[in-house]
């Protein structure tokens, strides 16, 4: 026991409720919109969303602004009237996805290739069986 007289319970409560108030649980999915002037919006769900447009193939255009939008209201409230003010910062994120995806593609096209086979005939078993 304690000089101050609480026991370890006591301290365990304190520390359970110490954790409640000051931490919020993290939301996974969730990423900040830049809009003129300075205001930000929070979604949930625009990875994904990004990563299934990319991996449709589709084209970076203002039709697939449209498009993300459209997509984001199944998890978030747009209003109507601001559907439109979304577009041009998707637009500008969507951007900077889709070279990032293109980048790393490029990167792991390059270092996947196998080695050529001339690498192979060098090796010891190549020489032990040569004649074979």
């Amino acid at each position: 026991m304690e000089a101050s007289g609480k026991g370890k319970g006591d301290m365990a409560d304190n520390a359970k409720a110490q954790g409640i108030y000051c931490c919020a649980p993290i939301i996974s999915g969730f990423r900040m919109l830049s809009f003129p002037y300075g205001t930000q919006s929070g979604v949930l769900g625009l990875n994904e969303i990004f990563a299934n447009i990319y991996n449709e193939g589709r084209e970076v255009d203002v039709n697939i602004a449209e498009e993300i939008t459209n997509r984001l209201t199944v998890k978030n409230y747009i209003a109507p009237s601001s559907r439109q003010k979304y577009c041009d910062p998707l637009m500008t994120e969507y951007k900077i996805y889709a070279g990032g995806q293109a980048k790393n593609n490029e990167k792991k096209c390059d270092s996947c290739k196998p080695p050529p086979d001339t690498c192979r005939k060098r090796g010891l078993l190549f020489r032990l069986f040569k004649g074979q």
